[in-house]
């Protein structure tokens, strides 16, 4: 049976193998409730807050930290705070940042987006910010995988409006772009762990320490994770996210990626020629590589790349159900016949060379296969 070749690590990675050892062995040993007052509960809350202090560190500043069962969770937990219309964030986002903003009649406004679902700056500093309460950000879009500026964008925010709220939506961009920056003017940021090797079930929240007090919980009970979200803590889980993310952000090698979405893009460009276009290519992060093939339905495409092995995606796995309009592509005022034609490749580094290899070989199949379709 040949290797699968698995190119949506946007959707979900494979838990890390460190990682798995990590839980197996905690789901064996771990298995008091952290919260009781015994000393195996004990122990296993002191285990918990070493977590925290391990990932406090890993971003250099002092968030306090909420475990969730995910990044959608933790987004739903500071946006539905800010239900009311006097929200910016934008419909090219991913749809946990978006939903949760809409009450009613109420929705949020939209940021001014360019070709490239980045913010347009010189628009964003025409806008009059005083009157929003909340701005949510995408660091890395998770379809087209362009990288936003959030340092900038959000000093600028605060220097105009400094009781707004920032939240940002880190879930494609933890390991996969230098998280080395400046936190300072983020209140929120939130994690997900089946992105980066953790298993599925687990994600954090960052929350600016002075702000913890603001936020209402979604899930009210024991009180747990300071009030913010009752429920008993999964030790086995925490601990294999702070593995991941230690792993994820220690040994980031942004050049090794950058070499591998090189390698692909020019097999791609060898195979199918001047029928493929890459126009986010030029401000995407290294590890999602977002593309068209002019002339035939993506679908029939990664129906064809399945057969040979390949695994790709011709969306975001939240909207893959929807058969309709692609709601990012849309924004950015592509048609619903270019929409059909757009394809995601998406890998870390455990993807090698002989694999990148192996890809352009069954690509040349597959595209060989394809081409009486093409119109």
């Amino acid at each position: 049976m040949k290797k699968v070749i698995y190119l949506d690590i946007a959707a979900s990675a494979p838990v890390n193998a460190e990682v798995l050892d990590i839980f197996v062995e905690s789901t064996k040993n771990d298995f008091a409730n952290p919260h009781a007052a015994h000393k195996l509960g004990v122990n296993l809350a002191n285990k918990i807050k070493s977590s925290k202090l391990s990932i406090q560190q890993l971003f250099h500043q002092s968030f306090n930290v909420v475990f969730t069962s995910s990044a959608t969770e933790s987004n739903n937990l500071i946006l539905s705070q800010f239900a009311s219309g006097k929200s910016l964030c934008s419909s090219v986002y991913h749809p946990s940042m978006t939903e949760p903003l809409v009450k009613g009649e109420a929705t949020f406004k939209e940021l001014p987006i360019n070709q490239y679902a980045q913010i347009d700056f010189v628009k964003l500093q025409e806008m009059n910010l005083n009157s929003f309460d909340l701005i949510a950000l995408q660091w890395v879009n998770n379809q087209c995988g362009t990288i936003e500026n959030i340092e900038k964008v959000s000093e600028y925010i605060k220097e105009v409006n400094s009781d707004c709220w920032i939240h940002v939506d880190g879930v494609q961009a933890i390991g996969k772009v230098d998280s080395n920056i400046n936190f300072e003017n983020i209140d929120s940021l939130s994690i997900g762990g089946h992105k980066i090797g953790a298993p599925k079930g687990i994600g954090c929240l960052l929350i600016k320490g002075e702000k913890s007090h603001l936020i209402k919980p979604l899930l009210k009970g024991g009180g747990q994770e300071d009030n913010l979200r009752s429920s008993t803590v999964s030790v086995p889980l925490v601990l294999s996210l702070t593995k991941a993310l230690e792993l994820q952000v220690n040994e980031l090698k942004i050049s090794s990626l950058v070499k591998k979405r090189h390698q692909i893009k020019s097999s791609l460009v060898e195979v199918i020629g001047d029928k493929v276009e890459f126009p986010f290519e030029e401000f995407s992060c290294p590890s999602i590589l977002g593309f068209f093939i002019n002339g035939i339905s993506s679908d029939v495409v990664m129906r064809c790349l399945e057969e040979k092995g390949i695994i790709v995606s011709s969306s975001s796995a939240c909207s893959s159900k929807s058969k309709k309009e692609n709601l990012m592509l849309k924004k950015l005022g592509y048609s619903l016949d270019k929409q059909k034609s757009f394809l995601r490749i998406s890998f870390d580094g455990c993807l090698s060379s002989d694999d990148i290899g192996e890809f352009q070989n069954r690509l040349a199949s597959a595209w060989e296969d394809l081409s009486f379709l093409i119109r």
